[in-house]
C-alpha cells in the first residue's frame, strides 16, 4: 500500500499558516527566518561587494517572507472565493 498526498485546500493551507504564527515555537520559527532572509536591512546591492547573481539569490529568500507575511495577512473564509492563483 503507497502512501498517496494528502489534499488540501487553500483555505486549510492559509488556516495552516495562520495556525503557525499564532503558536509559540511557530513565532520562534517566523522571527528566524526573517532575520536569516529579510536582507531588508541593507541595500541589496552594493557596489563592488555584491554580485548581481547574488542579488538573485537573496530577492528569491525575500519573496518567500513576502508570501509568508501575505498569507498571514489573508482571510482563510475567502480563500476559496479566490481560489489558489491568489496564494
Amino acid at each position: 500500500m503507497t502512501d498517496r498526498p494528502q489534499v488540501v485546500t487553500p483555505r486549510q493551507v492559509a488556516e495552516a499558516y495562520q495556525a503557525m504564527s499564532q503558536n509559540p515555537q511557530g513565532q520562534v520559527v517566523l522571527a528566524d527566518l526573517m532575520r536569516r532572509f529579510a536582507h531588508n536591512r541593507a541595500p541589496m546591492f552594493r557596489a563592488g561587494h555584491t554580485r548581481p547573481e547574488d542579488c538573485v539569490y537573496q530577492e528569491g529568500q525575500r519573496s518567500v517572507l513576502i508570501h509568508i507575511g501575505r498569507m498571514l495577512d489573508v482571510n482563510p473564509s475567502e480563500i476559496e472565493e479566490v481560489g489558489d492563483e491568489a496564494l
